[in-house]
């Protein structure tokens, strides 16, 4: 039995919801996980969203940054993970998440059908690295990994929109109403969430996405210079060597954890090159489908 096994009380929710809270020992050093990203998060700010510069800067970093790597073998992570997926594990993406409210994701699922050959098998970790809020926080709709699409789209008032890039469902609101169920997952600097791969979730500002059904832009003139003037403030207040983090922005961290028999394509580090492979996080690579390389050693 592991020391930070999940509790018969988080089986349950997890079976029932699709996710589960847990936090961080108090004497994990957050601080050193700022100070290893934030310089070259205030920088990636300036880059386009999803543009190659921000992607390089946001995954994989478990092979280059000692704070990150430490972070991804915590034993409470890592002791739940095994509950659910058994004692060999490996990671095959961690991925920074950063921004202010306006930036995020639609609804949407993390299948992965074209890159994972079970995508059934995994779980992702997502640990807050700074505090979220009302604002900025990740919204999740509990129990919908159990439902079909339109079993979906029935309870929740959304609507299958279509695949992202990575072959994944993805969802919008069917009006500007509020999506039903919805649950905001707020989250203080150590605390994370596990959750199913097919729970249906959004890291978008409700009430930004409700605005732009209405056909209304998400920036104005105003509102790009205030957001050019955040980066700004937060590039110098990162090189003045603070880590304390400006309370516009919302830094998190996803770490999606696989048992060794699920085979990743490599189309899925494909755009990072030098941190293109799967990680050994506890056991062994048995049977060995992927090729591994060492994350930093902590």
């Amino acid at each position: 039995m592991t020391i930070y096994g999940l509790t018969p009380e988080e089986r349950e929710t997890y079976d029932r919801k699709g996710f589960i809270y847990r936090s961080l020992p108090p004497s994990f050093d957050m601080d050193a996980v700022r100070h290893g990203l934030f310089n070259e998060l205030a920088w990636a700010n300036f880059a386009k969203n999803n543009s190659l510069a921000r992607l390089y800067v946001t995954r994989n970093r478990h092979f280059d940054l000692k704070a990150i790597a430490g972070l991804c073998q915590e034993r409470t992570i890592l002791d739940p993970s095994e509950d659910f997926l058994g004692p060999n594990l490996l990671t095959w993406r961690t991925h920074v998440f950063f921004g202010p409210a306006s930036y995020g994701i639609d609804w949407h699922r993390d299948m992965y059908w074209g890159l994972l050959s079970d995508p059934y098998k995994q779980v992702t970790v997502h640990i807050a690295i700074t505090p979220s809020t009302e604002d900025n926080c990740l919204c999740m709709l509990p129990g919908s990994h159990k439902m079909t699409c339109e079993e979906v789209e029935a309870a929740f008032n959304v609507r299958k929109d279509r695949d992202n890039h990575e072959q994944a469902p993805m969802y919008l609101a069917r009006d500007d109403s509020p999506v039903q169920g919805a649950e905001k997952v707020l989250l203080k600097t150590g605390d994370f969430i596990i959750f199913h791969p097919n729970i249906v979730h959004t890291s978008k500002n409700l009430d930004m996405a409700a605005a732009e059904l209405k056909g209304k832009p998400r920036e104005g003139f105003l509102e790009s210079y205030k957001t050019m003037l955040n980066k700004t403030n937060f590039l110098t207040s990162v090189a003045s060597g603070s880590v304390t983090p400006p309370p516009w922005l919302r830094v998190a961290m996803a770490i999606r954890i696989i048992p060794p028999e699920v085979e990743v394509q490599l189309e899925a580090m494909a755009r990072t090159k030098g941190r293109d492979r799967c990680s050994l996080l506890q056991g062994s690579n048995e049977p060995p489908v992927n090729e591994l390389l060492p994350m930093m050693t902590p």
